[in-house]
């Protein structure tokens, strides 16, 4: 059963669980064939690691795959510690709740166990657009653009939430090919509720991608934008946006269609004013290349 997003127990709950010795059963990677949540779920394989934890292909009892993505929660801490790593797992958990659209991953259920948290996702069938450039090198023009309406799509309804969210790492690696010119944007770890975060906030997100605001600890709906802009760069060119620069594809691809490369450059403006407002505004944009 879903946890009631509005159920602010489940955190006691869980520390209340973790209360328990600090020693964790399974020291290593989860097995094929190991069972969790009181054999609701049975792994598969593991499809990989990262930095904030592994995934897992699972299946359920009724063989559908599932894909769970475990954080390991600090054990030899303090319980104040532990209450912020729970508290941050939850926010991503009940954040993802709330998102309901197609080109954004489904959660379909979060527990504790053994001192680590998951995350259970609908599993993707396909490959992220870094995989999908590193093997076949750029994209034709009329696909990116395809990706981009359908990435346009996703930022329109992140940012029409209230309070909007914003992403943090909108990169080739967190969009899925779900469908000729389709994603699907996955990994909401270090997503924010909120325009205009404070200094306070750390500063998250993938270099080459993160527009100069982010890396003040700032963030605004129209970071994503940027994000963006310089994500559609890579799949023209197969290279790694210079960062906090304006991203120009036509100096690698001299054929590109100029009014192509002028909206990226916009994209990717350094100053967020100078950017596209929203995923609306950069959508129109893009639907007037011909």
């Amino acid at each position: 059963i879903m946890p009631d997003a509005k159920d602010t127990t489940y955190t006691e709950l869980w520390l209340e669980a973790l209360g328990s010795p600090p020693k964790r059963e399974r020291l290593l990677p989860l097995e094929e064939g190991v069972c969790l949540n009181s054999n609701k779920y049975k792994i598969v394989r593991r499809l990989g690691a990262g930095g904030q934890g592994t995934a897992y292909l699972a299946e359920t009892k009724t063989k559908e795959s599932v894909v769970l993505k475990e954080y390991m929660l600090p054990v030899y801490v303090d319980m104040k510690a532990r209450k912020q790593a729970i508290e941050q797992f939850e926010s991503e958990a009940k954040m993802l709740e709330k998102l309901k659209h197609e080109s954004i991953v489904e959660l379909k259920d979060f527990f504790v166990e053994d001192h680590r948290a998951y995350l259970v996702l609908e599993y993707i069938e396909g490959e992220s657009l870094k995989d999908k450039v590193d093997k076949n090198g750029p994209l034709a023009e009329v696909e990116v653009i395809e990706f981009a309406v359908s990435m346009c799509d996703i930022l329109n309804y992140m940012q029409s939430q209230d309070p909007p969210v914003v992403h943090r790492v909108f990169t080739p690696d967190n969009l899925m090919q779900s469908g000729p010119g389709k994603v699907k944007l996955i990994d909401f770890m270090v997503a924010h509720e909120g325009e205009n975060v404070g200094l306070t906030s750390q500063v998250v997100g993938k270099q080459a991608y993160m527009p100069p605001e982010q890396f003040k600890g700032k963030v605004s709906i129209r970071s994503d934008i940027y994000a963006l802009g310089a994500t559609l760069y890579f799949l023209l060119t197969g290279k790694e946006p210079e960062a906090l620069m304006p991203s120009q594809p036509i100096l690698d691809r001299e054929d590109l269609n100029p009014r192509l490369n002028e909206i990226i450059a916009r994209a990717t403006a350094q100053n967020k004013h100078d950017r596209f407002a929203n995923g609306n505004e950069l959508k129109l944009a893009l639907k007037s290349v011909e």
